[in-house]
This record gives C-alpha cells, sequence and structure tokens, in this order.
C-alpha cells in the first residue's frame, strides 16, 4: 500500500481521502483505481502526481465524524492549543541578560556560564555548578536546535533558558 493510502485508516479518514480523489481533476477509471487499488503502478503514479491534493490531514476527516466524535475532536484540539500556548518561553529579561552575556563573552560556553552568574549571583559558579550548567546549556541547543525554527539562534535561546533557571535561584531572589 502507498503512503498516501495509509494517511488515513478509521473509516472517517478513508471518507475524507475517497473525497479528495473524487474531487481530482481525472477520468472516473483512474479514480476508481485510486480507491479500489492503490498498489498498482498506475494508481501509485496518480497518486505521486497528485501527491499535494491527496493528502489527507486531520482537519479533512472533520466533516465525517459523528458529533460524538466532532465532541472530543475539539476537545483535544483546544486541549492541544492550551499546551501549545502554555509551552515556556524564555523571559523578555533572560533572553536581555543572554544577548548580554553573549556579546560580552563570545563564543565558549563556560566563559558565558561564568559570566551570567558572577552579576546574577554576585560570585564565581562552583565548578560542579560551573558543569552541571554547562551541560544544560549544551543539551538546550542540542534540544533547541532539533525543535525550535524561530529567528532567534538556539545557543542564544539556550543561554536564556540558563538565565532564566538563574533568575529562579533562591539566591538570585532572596537577600541574606
Amino acid at each position: 500500500m502507498d503512503d498516501w493510502s495509509k494517511q488515513a485508516t478509521k473509516p472517517h479518514g478513508t471518507a475524507a481521502r475517497h473525497a479528495k480523489v473524487g474531487a481530482l481533476k481525472i477520468g472516473d477509471d483512474e479514480k476508481a483505481l485510486l480507491i479500489s487499488d492503490p498498489d498498482n503502478p498506475q494508481a501509485k503514479h496518480l497518486a505521486k502526481k497528485f501527491s499535494k491534493e491527496l493528502k489527507v490531514e486531520n482537519k479533512d476527516c472533520r466533516p465525517f465524524l459523528s458529533d460524538e466524535e466532532r465532541a472530543e475532536w475539539d476537545a483535544r484540539a483546544q486541549a492541544l492549543k492550551t499546551v501549545e500556548e502554555r509551552k515556556p518561553k524564555p523571559l523578555p529579561a533572560a533572553l536581555d541578560f543572554a544577548r548580554r552575556v553573549e556579546k560580552e563573552a563570545g563564543g565558549e560556553t563556560e566563559a558565558r556560564v561564568r559570566l551570567a552568574w558572577r552579576p546574577a549571583l554576585g560570585r564565581e559558579p562552583a565548578s560542579d555548578e560551573l558543569d552541571s550548567a554547562t551541560a544544560f546549556v549544551n543539551a538546550q541547543i542540542r534540544q533547541r536546535s532539533t525543535r525550535d525554527s524561530v529567528k532567534t539562534e538556539p545557543q542564544q535561546l539556550a543561554l536564556a533558558d540558563l538565565c532564566q533557571a538563574i533568575f529562579a535561584l533562591n539566591e538570585f531572589i532572596y537577600v541574606d
């Protein structure tokens, strides 16, 4: 079975896929071939040729859902939207501080961690703090490089994550 025919396996997905095939400007025989025998070489050629038009997305299945399924669908979509809205974003102050640290410290992660630590906490980081903060920044860089598609550099966002963590330390918040 070709990729496009695997996209929707539930009945409403199949209905959405058939509706997309029906909307193509091709002959009825070719439409029937796409629906009944997706493994046929000619059907595969047609599926490849019309791949954009045949792509079934979740939103395409909605009209074919029952009222109960649609209510569940809407609840899941709202929950996903809420999760996306609550996704942690660097605070503007942390991002500004990260930009300052990046500009003053240069490109080495350890130097950036040291420079972020000094003005925020008034001391040098201990060796274990330096090691864990450096490892944190490096892990964030790797994670943000694969996940984020924003205009800000992953290195800068990772450093902003560290700055935000520093701002959340009791040592930063409370004066002894």
